[in-house]
Parts: C-alpha cells; structure tokens; sequence
C-alpha cells in the first residue's frame, strides 16, 4: 500500500486525530504494514489516550500527560468519559458473543522504530483485549516524522 491508498481509505473514515494529511502526502511517507493474531501485538500498541499523573484520563495537550498502549487503557476506566466506556462495553459484548475471531483494520502512525500509534478504531481495540478473543489484527502505519505539526500527539514521543 502506498500513501495515497491509505488516504483514501482512512481519510474520511471518522479519524478523529488530528493528523496533518498534505504534510504526510507531500512526503510519500511508506506505509508499514502488520497482520498478526496476537493480542501481545495490539496490547503494546499506543493510543490518542492519555494518563495523567495521579492515574487518571488525561489529554494530549497536557505535556505531563503520558501516552496509554492499547493494554494499559483500563488504568483510567474510573475516569473515562461515559461515551468512552459506553463504546467499549458495546464492542466487548459483540466481540464475546461472536464465534469467529475478531478482525480489526487500524490505521496507525509509526515516528520512529519503536513506537505505532493507532489513529482510530482505539474502542475497538481496547474491547477486543478486554473480551480476550482470538483476533485477526491489520495495522497499517504511516512512518512518517516525529512532528506535532504532523500530529499534535507526536509532543509526547521522540523520534
């Protein structure tokens, strides 16, 4: 997949990150691609969630806030906005009730080699760890810069 792919299918899908699209395009960033069943793989993965340092929700612009993996969202589950918990109690009964496994196509943003940060789909992920259900995970990560003005979560990692 090539970056004018992923944009068109991950664009106007409802991301809510706030990521910088003709930044990303004027640079033809590569587009990493994972396909994998573990649920080690998509509990490592981070989120646009935060934990702030007293262990509850926090927030991106917060620079004492630190970035939540995908495993570790529940530490804040008794501070989560109630739409939060809402979807995730959603996904998790639908995902505990189905017999095949789960499939999730998430977009993502790799800074650097270390770090993928999903850029949507973050309920989804966060239910499927937390009904523990076999998975069929597909995460497609821009490598791009370790830029805010790419994406104002970036403050938080080095690249």
């Amino acid at each position: 997949m090539n970056f004018s792919e992923y944009e068109t299918i991950f664009k106007d899908s409802g991301m809510r990150a706030r990521i910088a699209w003709d930044v990303l395009a004027a640079l033809d960033c590569e587009i990493i691609e994972t396909y994998t069943r573990s649920t080690d793989v998509l509990s490592s993965l981070y989120t646009v969630w935060y934990i702030s340092p007293d262990g509850l929700n926090g927030d991106w612009r917060n620079a004492q806030d630190d970035p939540l993996r995908v495993g570790d969202a529940i530490k804040t589950v008794g501070s989560w906005p109630d739409d939060r918990k809402q979807r995730i109690a959603a996904f998790q009964n639908t995902f505990m009730q189905q017999r095949e496994p789960i499939q999730l196509a998430l977009p993502a943003y790799a800074p650097n080699d270390r770090d993928t940060i999903l850029l949507d789909g973050t309920h989804r992920a966060a239910a499927a760890c937390l009904a523990r259900v076999s998975i069929r995970l597909l995460v497609f990560a821009v490598r791009g810069p370790c830029n805010a003005a790419v994406l104002p979560d970036l403050q938080h990692y080095s690249g």
